[in-house]
């Protein structure tokens, strides 16, 4: 397809008015960027976050709930070629005045496992 200079050069124009208009805009954003505004609203989403969960998890739990997870899927669920009763289990949290007991048990089997990392308590 055939196009004209003076279209080219006008498409060109359009094309850097278009970029240096929003390249104004980020620069305005960046200006008013307030680091200690950010950090602030990150610490308070995670005291928000602290607040409503029932349970942390440590690395150590973390883990050894998702070795819990992949194992009895696999002895579970496959087996029943259900993807839903392989992501649904039973938490047992009991407190000790010093830290969780976090205790986990696939609903198919029975089987439990105490995944609490006590060290850090």
């Amino acid at each position: 397809m055939y196009r004209n200079f003076e279209d080219i050069i006008y498409s060109l124009r359009e094309a850097y008015t278009g970029m240096q208009a929003e390249i104004n805009v980020l620069q305005e954003t960046v200006e008013e960027w307030n680091k200690d505004d950010e950090i602030q609203k990150a610490r308070n989403d995670a005291e928000w976050w602290r607040k409503h969960s029932l349970c942390y998890l440590s690395d150590k739990e973390l883990k050894r709930l998702e070795n819990f997870q992949e194992r009895h899927y696999k002895k579970c669920a496959e087996p029943l070629h259900s993807k839903i009763a392989g992501n649904t289990y039973i938490y047992d949290l009991t407190g000790t005045g010093i830290g969780t007991i976090i205790k986990v048990t696939c609903p198919l089997c029975g089987e439990s496992e105490d995944i609490t990392d006590t060290s850090s308590w």
